[in-house]
């Protein structure tokens, strides 16, 4: 049961961790163009060359953690589909919970005793 749920949420923070990522991407480029073209509007500031700098710093470990969240949910996603194909090859048909074809070594011991 436990595994199940880690597996599940571990592909549902995957997208969320890109969402928030790409969000932060967006923003951290309005910021930076901001102070690029028109620092005037933002006060409090007393090096807006090292402001845009740092702003655009921070858009790239965003953009990093992005592309990592990313590939990390697309190869869940893979795994998924993955195992769906294995179940329509050894069974001829699909499991009707999702939950059904969540253990990995059952189905392995399975393709081995029907394969071997």
């Amino acid at each position: 049961m436990k595994e199940e749920q880690q597996e599940k949420t571990s592909t549902s923070w995957g997208y969320l961790c890109s969402i928030f990522s790409a969000i932060g991407v967006l923003f951290l480029l309005m910021i930076g163009m901001m102070l690029k073209l028109q620092p005037f509007l933002i006060g409090g500031i007393d090096d807006y060359r090292l402001a845009r700098k740092s702003a655009f710093g921070a858009m790239w470990a965003y953009v990093f953690t992005f592309a990592i969240a990313l590939f990390f949910a697309c190869r869940d996603a893979g795994r998924k589909r993955r195992d769906i194909i294995i179940a329509r090859s050894m069974f001829g048909q699909v499991p009707q919970l999702e939950n059904d074809f969540r253990d990995r070594g059952s189905v392995d011991e399975e393709a081995h005793g029907l394969l071997g």
